[in-house]
């Protein structure tokens, strides 16, 4: 299935921007982070369309600070 590249920017810097508000870190000026995830994006989409499973459970494997790090981002997450 084909994913919308305007569809994936939307959803990559509306991610950004909830990540700087909720971190007050400046994110949206890292240009370089956000090309590095709209190339993650683009196939997260495209799986999310095609119904394929991509739950995994790696969270158990994360140090204290990334599971802190890990629940803002889920928060962050519409």
């Amino acid at each position: 299935m084909e994913v919308d590249p305007v569809h994936a920017q939307t959803v990559t810097y509306d991610l950004i921007f909830a990540m700087s508000r909720r971190m007050g870190v400046p994110f949206e000026r890292d240009k370089v982070l956000a090309e590095g995830l709209l190339n993650h994006m683009i196939p997260l989409l495209q799986r999310i369309s095609s119904h394929v499973s991509i739950r995994d459970d790696v969270v158990k494997l994360l140090h204290p600070e990334e599971r802190q790090l890990y629940r803002i981002v889920s928060h962050a997450l519409p």
